[in-house]
C-alpha cells in the first residue's frame, strides 16, 4: 500500500523530467544552430550533426544517470530519517536504506534512456531546417492548429473520469496508473485551446489595466509554443503539489474524525488482562466505567483468498457507548443481534471488496474450524483502514478461543493523565502498555506528517524540475524573439515598454499555469479515491479552497521571478546588432 503512492509520484515526475530534457534540448539546438549550419554547409550531412547530437543526449543521460543514483542515495536516507517520528527515536529504533546494484543499474538505464528519448523530437526538428533558413535564420516555423490535438486531450480526459469508475477491481491499480498519466497528456493537448479562452478575457482587461503593453502581451501569448510550454510544466508541478497537499489535508482531517468516533479517554493493557482485572480497573481512582476490549487481526476468509484486518467483539450492551463507527441503520437493534448468533457487520471497504450484500454470509478461518456469519448490517470507517467487522462478543471468544481482552478502554472522571497515573501505579509491578487517547492521536498525525513529508519531497522535486524547464523556455523565447522585440524597439518601444511587456507575459502565463495546475490537479485528484480503495484504503477526499488559491498565485509567482533574466537582457538589447542577429 506504501509503495503505490510512491509509484504515482514517480509517474509524475518522471512525466515532468520527460519534457524538461525535450525543452533543455530545444535550448541547446537552438544555440547551436550557428554551429550546425556552418558544419552542414562545408559538407556535413543530417545524418553526421544528428548522431552528433544524439551522442550528446546519450553522454548528458550517463552523466545525469551517474549523478542521480549517487544524489538518490543521499535522498533516500534523508527520507528514511524523517520516516522516524519522535516516538520512534525515543524508543532507540533505527532505520537504514537498503538497495543492490541491479536497482542503481536500472535506474541509470531509465536515465540515459529518458535522455535520449526526450531528445528525439528537437533532433529532428532541427535536422529538418535547411541550411539557407539557417544561414538567414529563418527558423520560426508557422505552426497550424492541429484538430486532432482537441479531441484527442478530450478522449484521453473522458476516459480519466469513465475508467477509474467502471475498472474491475482486479485492474484498478493499473488502470488508474494510466489515468494519471492520461490526465496528465490531456491537459497537456488542451492547454492551446484553454490559452486562447483565457487570451480572449485578458485582451478585454489588459485594455484598461496595462494599456496597450498589455494588449501586445495577451497577443504575444497566442500561439507562443516556450509560453505553452511553460503553463504545461507550471500545471505538472503545480498538480503534483496539490494531489500531496490535498491527501495530506484529507488524511488529516479524517484522522481527527475516527478519533472522534472513539468515546473514551484512556487506552491499557497487560498481561493476563481478564474479568477480574477489569473489575480491579473500575475501582481506581478517577475510572468512571471500563470495557474490555476484543480484537483479532488478519483473520483469513475460508476461501483463503482475501482477510479482514481487525475484527472487533462488540459486548452489545456496552459498545455503542465506547465507539460510534458510523453503523448504517438501527444501531441499538443491529448490535442485539450480534448477540444472538453468529452475525456480522461489516465495514463499506469490504463490502465492496469482498463483493456482498445484507443476507450473505462470509466464512471465517477461526481456531475451531471454518465458521459462517451472517451479513446483518454495514458501516461506514476508516478505522484500519476501513478493513474491519464487528461480531458478538461471545462468538468472537468461542470461535477464537480467546482467554484475555485485546485491551482495555477506560473512561475518566479526572483529567486523563491523572487517571493514566493512577492506573500505572496500581499495575505499576506489571509490564504495561498505557496511553491516553490524545498521546495516540497526535502520535498518529506526528507518523501521517512524516509520511507526507516524503511524498512532499517528490512533488516538491517535481516544481523545481518544473522552475528549471521554465527558465529553458524564457531562455528559447528570448532568443526566437530577438529580431521581434528589436522590431518593437525600432518602432519607438522603450526599455521600459518592454520590460513591461514581458512581465505581463509572465503574469499571464503564471495565472493561466496556475489555473491549469489546479483544474488538472483536481482532475488527478479525482482518481485518488479509485487508486485508494484499491490499496483498502479508503479515504474520502477534502478540497481545500485555500490550495487552490495558493496554488493559483504560486504559479504567478513562479513565472514572474522566472521572467526576471530574460526582462533584463531585452533592456540591454542592441536593436542593430538583434536585427541583423546571427
Amino acid at each position: 500500500a506504501f509503495n503505490v503512492p510512491f509509484m504515482m509520484m514517480v509517474v509524475m515526475v518522471l512525466v515532468i523530467s520527460v519534457f524538461i530534457i525535450y525543452t533543455s534540448f530545444r535550448v541547446i539546438t537552438t544555440e547551436m544552430l550557428p554551429v550546425i549550419g556552418t558544419f552542414r554547409s562545408i559538407g556535413a550531412t543530417k545524418r553526421m550533426t544528428d548522431l552528433v547530437l544524439l551522442t550528446e543526449s546519450i553522454a548528458y543521460g550517463i552523466v545525469g544517470g551517474a549523478l542521480g543514483c549517487i544524489l538518490g542515495i543521499g535522498v533516500l536516507k534523508i527520507m528514511v530519517n524523517m520516516m522516524l517520528i519522535e516516538a520512534d527515536r525515543a524508543a532507540g529504533y533505527t532505520a537504514a536504506v537498503q538497495y543492490d546494484w541491479t536497482q542503481m543499474l536500472a535506474a541509470f538505464i531509465l536515465a540515459v534512456a529518458l535522455s535520449v528519448v526526450s531528445s528525439i523530437i528537437p533532433i529532428i526538428k532541427v535536422s529538418r531546417i535547411s541550411v539557407k533558413d539557417i544561414v538567414l535564420n529563418k527558423i520560426e516555423s508557422i505552426k497550424k492548429k492541429k484538430r486532432f490535438r482537441l479531441w484527442l486531450g478530450l478522449i484521453l480526459l473522458a476516459s480519466v473520469i469513465i475508467a477509474p469508475r467502471t475498472a474491475p477491481r482486479s485492474a484498478a491499480i493499473p488502470v488508474d496508473m494510466l489515468c494519471l498519466v492520461f490526465a496528465s497528456i490531456s491537459v497537456t493537448l488542451l492547454i492551446p485551446y484553454i490559452t486562447g479562452g483565457f487570451i480572449k478575457l485578458f485582451e478585454g482587461i489588459y485594455t484598461y489595466v496595462f494599456g496597450n503593453e498589455g494588449i501586445l502581451a495577451a497577443k504575444n501569448l497566442r500561439e507562443n509554443k516556450s509560453v505553452l510550454n511553460n503553463i504545461s510544466l507550471l500545471s505538472m508541478g503545480i498538480s503534483a503539489l496539490l494531489i500531496i497537499n490535498t491527501i495530506s489535508f484529507s488524511v488529516s482531517r479524517e484522522v481527527g474524525n475516527a478519533y472522534r468516533t472513539l468515546d473514551y479517554d484512556i487506552e491499557f493493557w497487560v498481561p493476563n488482562l481478564d474479568r477480574q482485572k477489569l473489575m480491579l480497573t473500575e475501582k481506581i481512582d478517577g475510572v468512571a466505567d471500563a470495557y474490555g476490549n476484543y480484537q483479532v487481526f488478519g483473520t483469513e476468509l475460508a476461501d483463503g483468498k482475501d482477510r479482514i484486518s481487525c475484527i472487533i467483539g462488540a459486548e452489545p450492551n456496552k459498545f455503542d457507548d465506547y465507539f460510534d463507527i458510523g453503523i448504517v441503520g438501527d444501531k441499538e437493534s443491529l448490535l442485539r443481534e450480534l448477540g444472538r448468533d453468529r452475525n456480522i457487520i461489516i465495514a463499506n471497504a469490504l463490502k465492496e471488496k469482498f463483493g456482498v450484500d445484507m443476507g450473505d454470509s462470509i466464512n471465517l478461518r477461526t481456531k475451531r474450524g471454518d465458521r459462517p456469519y451472517r451479513i446483518i448490517g454495514f458501516c461506514e470507517t476508516i478505522m484500519y483502514n476501513g478493513q474491519i467487522a464487528i461480531v458478538g462478543d461471545k462468538y468472537l471468544k468461542s470461535d477464537m478461543e480467546l482467554k484475555y481482552y485485546n485491551d482495555m478502554l477506560v473512561k475518566t472522571s479526572k483529567p486523563p493523565e491523572v487517571v493514566k497515573e493512577n492506573i500505572k501505579k496500581y499495575f505499576g509491578s506489571e509490564d504495561i502498555y498505557i496511553t491516553t487517547m490524545d498521546e495516540m492521536e497526535k502520535s498518529n498525525n506526528e507518523s501521517n506528517k512524516a509520511m507526507f513529508s516524503i511524498f512532499r519531497i517528490f512533488s516538491i522535486m517535481a516544481m523545481v524540475i518544473g522552475v528549471f524547464g521554465i527558465l529553458n523556455n524564457f531562455a528559447i523565447s528570448f532568443m526566437e524573439r530577438k529580431r521581434s522585440l528589436a522590431m518593437f524597439r525600432s518602432m519607438g518601444m522603450s526599455k521600459g515598454q518592454t520590460v513591461k511587456m514581458i512581465f505581463i507575459e509572465a503574469l499571464s502565463g503564471g495565472i493561466i499555469g496556475g489555473a491549469v495546475g489546479v483544474f488538472s490537479g483536481v482532475v488527478n485528484i479525482s482518481v485518488v479515491p479509485y487508486v485508494m480503495r484499491a490499496i483498502d484504503l479508503p479515504i474520502p477526499i477534502h478540497y481545500s479552497a485555500v490550495l487552490m488559491a495558493v496554488s493559483l498565485a504560486g504559479g504567478a509567482a513562479v513565472t514572474m521571478i522566472a521572467s526576471v533574466s530574460p526582462a533584463l537582457k531585452s533592456s540591454r538589447l542592441n536593436i542593430i546588432e538583434a536585427v541583423k542577429y546571427e
